[in-house]
């Protein structure tokens, strides 16, 4: 396995962006298949190297890792600034599939994960782009929409505005819950969803928010699977035994 950081200009964006990359010998496989890690909130590109057996994991495995740094964006096309989702799923895979041709180019060679923020980022990017990503990982994941949003002016309120507007955003592509059922109305490949949890994670009541929405949708389109960790609150802990299980889960 090699372990490389690029630092690579997005048309997208209009800056440099920073991404983390463990790829696999060359010479033992035509074809990669990719796992895409999302940051946390106050995370960047280097989170998932940070105290975790990630390269172990991605060695044992066979796998290509992609760790991208997205600032605190959420992962999304902001309503009010840049569009960081576009970069992410979209320009980001060509420009890595152009120095790397041996990275898979088929949804299901491309699976998505990510926790707390990134976990979010994870439902958002793999429910906006199905034709991309064919598996979502989303751990100790939350659905923005139900967070509470006060008009304050204060800081926290004007980043809230700048990534997804003013106001209540559960009807907006924002909300985890708003494309998941906006999704089923297309004629597309649904991604299957692994969701996980610990049972001491002070935002465990969002997680199950979500749990509830897809458990209720007839016939489990999305294959969802959510899995409560007793032992695990919001912890590096439960990150990696949630990203291990995932695996597990997808078959990989």
């Amino acid at each position: 396995m090699s372990q490389m950081e690029l630092n690579l200009m997005s048309r997208v964006l209009g800056m440099r962006m920073d991404i983390n990359l463990i790829l696999p010998e060359r010479e033992k496989t035509d074809c990669w298949r990719v796992l895409w890690l999302m940051h946390g909130g106050h995370g960047d590109h280097h989170n998932w190297l940070r105290k975790t057996r990630i390269r172990q994991i991605a060695e044992e495995r066979g796998l290509a890792v992609v760790m991208p740094g997205v600032h605190a964006s959420c992962f999304v096309n902001m309503k009010n600034g840049l569009r960081y989702g576009d970069y992410v799923a979209l320009e980001l895979p060509a420009v890595l599939r152009s120095l790397f041709p041996k990275m898979g180019r088929e949804r299901i060679q491309n699976y998505i994960a990510g926790f707390s923020n990134g976990g979010y980022g994870s439902l958002y990017l793999g429910l906006s782009y199905p034709q991309v990503f064919g598996a979502i990982g989303a751990m100790a994941a939350g659905d923005q929409a139900d967070n509470l949003y006060e008009a304050d002016g204060s800081e926290q309120a004007e980043n809230r505005e700048l990534m997804f507007g003013k106001g209540d955003i559960s009807q907006t592509p924002y909300s985890i819950k708003y494309l998941g059922g906006e999704l089923l109305k297309q004629n597309v490949p649904l991604p299957y969803i692994f969701h996980a949890c610990g049972r001491f994670d002070p935002w465990l009541d969002k997680n199950l928010l979500v749990r509830n929405f897809f458990e209720k949708l007839e016939g489990n389109p999305y294959h969802y699977y959510f899995r409560m960790y007793s032992e695990h609150a919001h912890t590096a802990s439960c990150r990696m035994e949630a990203v291990q299980d995932f695996l597990e889960h997808i078959g990989w």
